[in-house]
């Protein structure tokens, strides 16, 4: 057995709300999600190394993808991408705003000097995609 199967899949979302689940349970394929499909019930899940979500109140680790790193001997926060994945949400930082974006020095954002001061362009972008 794999990542790729439905079997494999399906238990690390064990314990996530189903209203969560829903989200990623039977989505149509595309060339920008990675779906496996149960074979004998067409049922079909997105592909995940790692399974979390924030309830409003403190990031969560499924129960399924703990079982899965108790059984295989990775480490939840490490293996299954924890370490990183979250990143963009700042931990131990004031939540992202255009302000926080300029002071960052170490931003990922790209901000092109000819086209003006850095926070116009960053508040731009905030409200292009906000």
């Amino acid at each position: 057995m794999g990542w790729d199967q439905y079997v494999e899949q399906e238990p690390l979302y064990r314990d996530v709300p189903e209203d969560l689940v829903r989200l990623v349970r039977n989505r149509p394929p595309n060339n920008e999600s990675s779906n496996v499909t149960d074979r004998e019930t067409g049922e079909r899940i997105h592909s995940a190394c790692g399974v979390f979500w924030f309830d409003d109140e403190q990031w969560r680790v499924a129960e399924g993808l703990l079982d899965h790193c108790d059984q295989t001997g990775i480490d939840p926060m490490i293996g299954p991408g924890f370490d990183y994945s979250p990143a963009v949400y700042r931990f131990g930082h004031d939540f992202l705003t255009p302000e926080s974006v300029v002071e960052d020095q170490t931003s990922d954002w790209l901000i092109d000097a000819d086209e003006g001061d850095d926070l116009a362009v960053v508040r731009r972008i905030f409200a292009r995609y906000g």
